[in-house]
């Protein structure tokens, strides 16, 4: 038996727990979504318009033995078959090489999946991953942009009927589906594939060629640049949802052990700022110059929320507690992408939960709706769903089932709930806190203190003054 290229991964997991059963290969890295978790909402794992894979394969009890599909799926099914024709046709390759290819393959592609299928005869299961994934590479090579621009010699044209990627609702649905846990090809077949088929036939031609990672990102990020992290992977890449999370939790930094913690109203209330962070994918970085531990008096929040004009001078903005946060955009599509993004991690990387663990802080920080109102305010949340109640929902919601575990993070010293729980607990920062809010808020209250100040020193030093002079 080949070796998984990510079976040395040393945060993937060995299925062989509840979350996993009768599994055929240690290396397997594409998993049915446990009970407890579907169950919470059965929509977000479940394609809508394409199957893709074994998991939602259904083999009729008939002597036919045809496959049947959902209603939903029958239109799928024929555009496979239709872009399979397109894909001979224009690389000039039989169906029986194409059949050739995946069949020296099944049984690697069979231990990359947490079931044996054991219904699915092995013919049946080299078609179903030949028009799976025929129909993903000729759906991506037609969405890049480097295709429109090449004459019509036997490839893409963006006119020939039946291209999904012209109609932006539809490859918004396919792309949705092609993100889901259960819903995926080995990433190494897919990539096979395009190499024997496209990429070697043009590059023979004197084509400049994109490679079928370059596609992927482009199709799923919008843009043709290979991301670092995914970069970085290489062939480690299991599936596009293993992708997805490479690109997502690449640059959040340890956050450490998780603990319940206070929501964003109150630690406002305390005087924490919440900022957008630069970083757009998910990041959350606590800052607190440990001077101010000691001399809460040096806190600039008050110079800064009266005077404005000075927000960009270092030094105030060094010495205000401040929680960053990346921009976190609240929208239908959110809920099924994070949900398989944290199925993933809790099947195979139960060790090293980055997508859980942000989640989980989201969770801790938002428990209403008006904690929603204030990071919306703060421009860390983009609303997509209108009622600010309907977001805490959905954020609230996500970590149902979930428990996150980041052995990674474990010596990092005292995890983020922890710092934010202390910075809470001070004293000192919430009798702060209340003096700029009361006294400091804006410009205009801000001079009539100082104002007032001024006067009433004047009003002690001429009543001192007779008794000094």
């Amino acid at each position: 038996m080949e070796v998984s290229p990510i079976a040395n991964d040393s945060a993937a997991i060995q299925p062989n727990d509840q979350w996993a059963i009768d599994i055929p290969s240690k290396h397997c890295c594409i998993y049915r979504v446990p009970t407890k978790l579907r169950k919470i909402n059965e929509e977000a794992y479940t394609p809508q318009v394409v199957a893709i894979g074994p998991f939602h394969y259904k083999t009729d009890k008939n002597e036919k033995k045809e496959p049947a599909y959902p209603k939903e799926y029958e239109q799928m099914e024929k555009q496979k078959k239709r872009y399979l024709d397109f894909f001979c046709n224009r690389t000039g390759t039989k169906k029986e090489d194409i059949t050739t290819f995946i069949r020296s393959r099944k049984e690697k592609i069979r231990h990359w999946y947490s079931e044996e299928f054991e219904m699915i005869n092995d013919e049946e299961f080299v078609e179903m991953v030949k028009l799976d994934a025929i129909f993903i590479i000729e759906l991506f090579w037609r969405s890049h942009k480097w295709t429109r621009n090449l004459s019509n010699d036997g490839y893409p044209n963006p006119e020939i009927p039946y291209h999904l990627s012209v109609n932006p609702c539809r490859k918004n649905i396919t792309k949705e589906d092609l993100m889901l846990l259960e819903n995926q090809l080995p990433y190494f077949i897919l990539e096979g594939l395009y190499s024997d088929f496209v990429y070697k036939v043009l590059e023979e031609r004197g084509y400049d060629v994109p490679t079928f990672l370059q596609l992927t990102c482009e199709f799923f990020f919008e843009d043709p640049k290979i991301p670092d992290a995914v970069k970085q992977r290489g062939k480690g890449i299991a599936h596009f949802t293993d992708l997805l999370r490479t690109y997502y939790c690449h640059e959040m930094p340890p956050i450490g052990e998780l603990e319940t913690m206070y929501n964003a109203t109150a630690l406002s209330e305390a005087g924490l700022k919440f900022n957008r962070s630069k970083h757009e994918k998910p990041y959350v970085q606590f800052h607190h110059p440990e001077i101010l531990g000691r001399l809460p008096c040096l806190n600039c929040s008050a110079i800064s929320a009266c005077l404005p004009c000075f927000k960009c001078v270092p030094y105030l903005e060094l010495m205000q507690p401040r929680l960053e946060l990346s921009h976190f955009l609240v929208e239908i599509g959110t809920e099924v992408l994070y949900r398989n993004l944290m199925a993933l991690e809790q099947c195979h990387y139960p060790f090293e939960t980055r997508i859980c663990n942000y989640i989980r802080i989201l969770d801790n920080l938002i428990v209403s709706g008006k904690d929603v109102d204030l990071l919306v305010d703060r421009k860390v949340i983009a609303n997509g769903l209108g009622g600010s109640e309907a977001a805490s929902k959905l954020i609230n919601t996500l970590c149902d089932q979930i428990v996150p575990c980041d052995q990674s993070d474990k010596d990092s010293g005292d995890g983020l709930s922890k710092k934010l729980n202390d910075y809470y607990e001070n004293p000192w920062n919430r009798t702060m806190a209340t003096m700029t809010n009361t006294y400091f808020s804006n410009f205009w209250r801000g001079t009539a203190t100082i104002v007032g100040i001024i006067i009433l020193l004047f009003a002690f030093w001429n009543f001192l003054r007779p008794f000094v002079m």
